[in-house]
């Protein structure tokens, strides 16, 4: 009984930090959202990021193209996808490649 209660305290207690956290989190993605453009476009360049990341972690991945390929294939396709959406989402100041810009004008006119 009295592990019971510990433990019931101890959960209390990490519930309680997890849901605080949680709301934190909340209310900064709510704060990107509230200033408009530039705080939507922040948290989709960070979602392109997440995208591609993932993507790539699957990508790596050598013996799925072996014995599933399109596993491999969804992979690449994903990294793709989140490379595209970091470079249109990206601020007009980190794109000062020529490549990039060009790439960027490729992507807004074509997708």
């Amino acid at each position: 009984a009295m592990n019971d209660a510990a433990a019931m305290r101890l959960a209390t207690e990490f519930g309680g930090q997890a849901m605080s956290q949680l709301k934190q989190s909340l209310d900064t993605v709510q704060e990107y959202v509230q200033r408009g453009p530039d705080g939507v476009s922040w948290l989709c360049f960070v979602g392109g990021l997440a995208t591609f990341a993932l993507g790539a972690l699957g990508f790596v991945d050598v013996f799925a193209m072996l014995f599933d390929p399109l596993y491999y294939l969804v992979n690449a396709y994903q990294m793709l996808f989140g490379l595209g959406t970091c470079i249109i989402e990206a601020p007009r100041e980190w794109v000062q490649n020529e490549k990039l810009q060009r790439a960027r004008g490729f992507i807004f006119e074509f997708a």
